[in-house]
């Protein structure tokens, strides 16, 4: 319903390189479902196959063969860091390159004791009225997860949905087939509720002209 928006931006904050990263792994087949031709026993002989070198190389100087650039050794070492380059027995059922990576980044990465997540969202808008007046809307959340329970993630993307499906079941929301939540009977409820729970926006205008 935004016919009249000059400019419609989402983006999302991410750590320098994360892109390139990315690329990376998708290039050596770290993303793939797909199970391998040849199934490999060690972490080492894993990557080496990926990387269609020869068994029994150095997978690191495989690694900075092909990408040489100094902006690849974050990446490089992220590799070597996880234990993709180790002579170490891959665990049994994990083929795929996208589960050994899961697997690697399920023991390194998770979370320790008293650790927690955080969801920060901000939306921006900016207005300009039939007067002339130029207005800047800013509505930002952030929400924390709980140590040892659930995850910030895991609740704003979950509670939104049970509260929806709740007011299907009880008669409130009555739109059939696939609807968007830009409605009022369907959003208004759902963020009062989630008020409850913790979860709510900070709204602040400021006037730009």
């Amino acid at each position: 319903g935004l016919r009249d928006a000059h400019t419609l931006l989402r983006g999302t904050l991410r750590y320098p390189g994360w892109c390139r990263s990315i690329k990376i792994l998708r290039e050596l087949g770290l993303l793939n479902s797909r199970p391998p031709e040849a199934e490999a026993k060690t972490y080492r002989d894993f990557t080496l196959s990926r990387l269609g070198a020869p068994p029994g190389s150095d997978p690191a100087a495989h690694v900075r063969e092909r990408y040489p650039a100094p902006e690849d050794a974050k990446v490089r070492n992220g590799l070597e860091w996880l234990g993709l380059f180790e002579d170490r027995a891959l665990p049994p059922g994990l083929r795929s390159g996208v589960e050994v990576l899961a697997g690697l980044m399920s023991d390194k990465m998770s979370y320790g004791p008293g650790e927690r997540d955080m969801v920060v969202l901000e939306h921006q808008i900016a207005s300009v009225f039939p007067d002339g007046r130029e207005e800047l809307s800013v509505s930002t959340l952030v929400h924390f997860g709980t140590p040892g329970g659930d995850s910030a993630m895991a609740r704003t993307v979950a509670l939104p949905a049970a509260i929806c499906g709740r007011l299907i079941l009880e008669g409130a929301v009555r739109e059939a087939g696939v609807v968007i939540p830009v409605r009022a009977g369907i959003y208004r409820p759902v963020l009062k509720e989630l008020e409850a729970h913790g979860i709510r926006f900070e709204e602040k205008t400021a006037l730009l002209r």
